[in-house]
C-alpha cells in the first residue's frame, strides 16, 4: 500500500511524476557562517577540507557542489570536490567496481529525519529501506529532499531506540535489496482485505497494531500480493481519466442527526470539514454519525487518526465494535507518540485505501481527525526539505481533490476534523481548508457554555448552510421555510443588541420575549436532541414541517421532544387512503411521508398536505 501512497505524492503541483527535484543550478545561496563543522560522515576526512562548501540551514546540513558555468576559483577546490565524489561513489559500489544507483549510505541523523549519501536514482516521496550488516530491513523512510550528493530521507519509526543502528547503514530502494534480505512482518506495505468482522487497526504503513500501537506478531492477517492492485492511484497521465469519470452529487447521506440532515446535509462523494476549539465533542459526534450510516448508503469505513492519543483511538475502535459498523470498518492511526513523517503519510495511507475500494464500486466514507496535527506535521516537512511554507500553499489538496462520486459506481465522502487554537497556523490550514471542501461547519464554545447546545453549533447563522441539490425536497421545501422565519428571528436579536448599546431596552419596550423564547426553542430542536436516537426521513419531515409552520410556539423548551415525538406517534396511528375505492387498504399518515420519494414534496399531494395540517391542529388541541 505504501508504495501506491509515494506514487500519490508525485503528484503535487510542479512535480512530475517519479521526477527528480534538485536545488537547482548554482550555488545555494549561504545562510549562516562558515563555520567547521565535524560530522558523523564516513568521508569526514575529505569534508573537513570543503568546510567553505557545508551551509547551515535550518539546524540541517546540506552537501552542494557548483553547476556553474563560470571558471572555478581554484584547482584545489575542484581536486577536493572530485575526491568528495569519488568517495561517495566508492561507498555505493560492489566488490566487483559496478555503481550501485538505487543503495546509499547513512551519514547524519537529524529530527525525524537522516541524510544518506548515494541513492543517486531515487525520485521524491519513494520509498527506501534501511538496512543492518545481517541484511534485515529494520526501518523504512521515504526520500523528501534530493540535493547534489546527498539524500534527505524521513523516518517512518520511531528513532528513540534505532540512533545506533541506523547510524551508517546501509539504505536500499526495493529494487535494490540484496538477495536474501529478511522483511519483518510489520513491513507489508500491503492492502488488508476485509476478511473479518472485527475493526481493523493498522498503521499508515499498513500493517495491524494492537491498541497500544505495538505491531500484532501474533495475528494472521492476510495482505493481497498482487502487485497490479497496489497501483490505486493513477499516475498523471491518468489524471485526466479520472476527472471524466466523476459525476454531480446525487444522493444523500443520512445521518439520523437533525441538524445535519437537515441544515447541513451531506452527499455521496461530498467533503465536509468541521472546525471548532478542542473540547467541544466533535469526535464524539462523529463517531455517532459514522454509527448511524447504514450499509445501505456506505459500503466501507476508513477512519484515519493523525497524531491523536492511544486514549482517543480506543474510544472508537470500542464505539465502533459496539455498533453495525465491525465488518466494513478500517481505522489507520498515527498516533501523537509517532514520528512526523508518519503523521504525515497518514491522510495518503486512507484516501490510497479509499480509492482503491472506490474504483470497485464501493461507497467510502473517510473521517480524517486531527488535520491540525497534519498541518504541523507539514510544516516539519517542509522544513527538512528546506522550503518555506507559503501563506497560500494547500498542503490537503492533494488528497482531498480525489474524493468524488463516479459516473458508473463508487464514491468516496470525506469528514476533515480539526482544531483551531488562534494560532497563525492553525488560522492558515482553517482558511485553506474551506477553500477545498464543499460543506464547513464551525463549533463554537460560547452557545455550548450558555445554553449546553450539543453540538455546539451557531445554528441562527443561517447564511453559513445551503440547500443542496440533492437533498430530499420535501426536507429542502420546508428548510427554506424555515429559514425564513430564522432568519427574522436572527435580525430581532440583533436590532435588540443594538439598541442595548445606546441604553434602549427593546426587548421590555416592544414585549419581544415570546420571539426570543422561539429562538430558543428552535435552537433546542436542533441542538438540545437526543443523539442516541437516530431520527428517520419520515420522523424528520414531520417534526420539521411541525417547527416551520411555528407549532413551537405553545410549547415549553423542556417539552419539546416529547411533543414532537407524541406527532409522530399520532402520525402513525393516522390512517390515510390516497384512493378512492376501498380495495386498498389504507396506509398510515407516517409510511405515506416516508414513501415519498426523494424529488417529491409534501404540498406536491393536495390530500397529503390537507392531512399534515389536520395533524397539526389535533395536537395543537391537544
Amino acid at each position: 500500500m505504501f508504495r501506491s501512497i509515494c506514487r500519490n505524492l508525485c503528484l503535487l503541483p510542479g512535480l512530475k511524476n517519479g521526477a527528480k527535484s534538485f536545488v537547482g543550478k548554482g550555488e545555494l545561496p549561504m545562510i549562516g557562517a562558515r563555520t567547521r563543522t565535524r560530522t558523523r560522515n564516513p568521508i569526514e576526512g575529505c569534508i573537513s577540507y570543503m568546510q567553505e562548501k557545508v551551509v547551515r540551514s535550518n539546524s540541517m546540513l546540506v552537501f552542494t557542489r557548483s553547476f556553474s558555468s563560470r571558471k572555478k576559483s581554484s584547482e584545489t577546490e575542484f581536486a577536493l570536490e572530485n575526491m568528495i565524489e569519488k568517495k561517495v561513489d566508492d561507498q555505493v559500489s560492489n566488490n566487483n567496481g559496478e555503481k550501485l544507483t538505487d543503495r546509499g549510505v547513512v551519514v547524519d541523523l537529524k529530527e525525524g529525519y537522516a541524510i544518506c549519501s548515494g541513492l543517486r536514482n531515487a525520485s521524491l516521496n519513494q520509498l527506501v529501506y534501511f538496512i543492518d550488516s545481517n541484511n534485515t530491513v529494520i526501518h523504512a523512510g521515504l526520500v523528501i529532499s534530493l540535493e547534489d550528493i546527498s539524500v534527505r530521507v524521513s523516518c517512518l519509526e520511531s528513532t528513540a531506540m534505532t540512533t545506533e543502528l541506523l547510524l551508517g547503514s546501509t539504505v536500499c530502494t526495493l529494487q535494490s535489496l540484496p538477495n536474501g534480505t529478511r522483511i519483518p512482518q510489520k513491513f507489508p506495505f500491503k492492502i488488508p482485505e476485509s476478511i473479518s468482522n472485527e475493526v481493523r487497526l493498522i498503521n499508515p504503513l499498513g500493517y495491524p497494531i494492537d491498541l497500544e500501537g505495538n505491531p500484532k506478531e501474533d495475528r494472521i492477517v492476510r495482505f493481497q500480493t498482487d502487485e497490479s492492485t497496489l497501483d490505486v492511484f493513477p499516475h498523471e497521465s491518468e489524471t485526466s481519466a479520472f476527472v471524466k469519470t466523476r459525476d454531480r452529487i446525487k444522493n444523500q447521506l443520512y445521518t439520523g442527526i437533525r441538524i445535519f440532515d437537515i441544515l447541513y446535509p451531506m452527499g455521496a462523494g461530498e467533503r465536509v470539514s468541521w472546525s471548532g476549539e478542542h473540547g467541544l465533542k466533535k469526535r464524539h459526534l462523529a463517531k455517532i454519525l459514522v454509527n448511524n450510516l447504514s450499509e445501505n448508503q456506505i459500503d466501507q469505513i476508513i477512519w484515519v487518526s493523525i497524531g491523536q492519543t492511544l486514549a482517543s483511538v480506543k474510544g472508537v475502535v470500542k464505539s465502533f465494535e459496539a455498533s453495525k459498523v465491525p465488518g466494513r470498518a478500517t481505522i489507520i492511526s498515527a498516533a501523537h507518540t509517532e514520528p512526523w513523517g508518519l503523521q504525515w503519510v497518514a491522510p495518503y495511507a486512507g484516501v490510497t485505501l479509499g480509492e482503491h475500494l472506490m474504483k470497485q464500486g464501493k461507497n467510502v466514507f473517510i473521517v480524517l481527525e486531527g488535520m491540525s496535527e497534519y498541518g504541523a506535521a507539514h510544516l516539519q516537512y517542509s522544513t527538512a526539505q528546506g522550503s518555506r511554507l507559503s501563506s497560500h500553499s494547500q498542503p490537503h489538496a492533494v488528497f482531498l481533490e480525489r474524493f468524488a462520486n463516479l459516473k458508473d459506481s463508487g464514491s468516496m465522502s470525506a469528514l476533515c476534523i480539526f482544531d483551531t487554537d488562534n494560532t497563525m497556523q492553525s488560522d492558515r490550514m482553517r482558511d485553506s481548508i474551506y477553500g477545498t471542501v464543499d460543506t464547513s461547519v464551525e463549533f463554537d464554545r460560547k452557545p455550548f457554555l450558555q445554553r449546553r447546545l450539543n453540538p455546539s453549533i451557531d445554528c441562527m447563522s443561517m447564511g453559513k448552510c445551503s440547500v443542496k441539490p440533492f437533498q430530499h425536497k420535501a426536507i429542502a421545501e420546508l428548510t427554506i421555510k424555515l429559514k425564513d422565519i430564522m432568519y427574522e428571528l436572527a435580525q430581532l436579536k440583533d436590532n435588540i443588541s443594538k439598541a442595548s448599546q445606546i441604553g434602549i431596552n427593546l426587548e421590555h419596550e416592544m414585549d419581544l420575549s415570546i420571539d426570543l423564547a422561539h429562538q430558543q426553542k428552535i435552537e433546542a430542536f436542533f441542538c438540545k436532541s437526543d443523539l442516541d436516537k437516530k431520527y428517520e426521513v419520515a420522523e424528520q419531515i414531520i417534526q420539521l414541517y411541525a417547527v416551520s409552520n411555528k407549532a413551537l410556539e405553545n410549547v415549553t423548551e423542556s417539552n419539546i421532544e416529547a411533543y414532537l415525538d407524541k406527532l409522530v406517534e399520532k402520525s402513525k396511528n393516522k390512517r390515510f387512503n390516497e384512493h378512492s375505492g376501498d380495495s386498498v387498504e389504507p396506509k398510515s399518515l407516517y409510511e405515506v411521508v416516508g414513501n415519498l420519494k426523494p424529488n417529491e414534496t409534501v404540498s406536491d399531494y393536495m390530500k397529503l398536505s390537507s392531512e399534515m395540517k389536520d395533524l397539526l391542529a389535533s395536537s395543537f388541541e391537544d
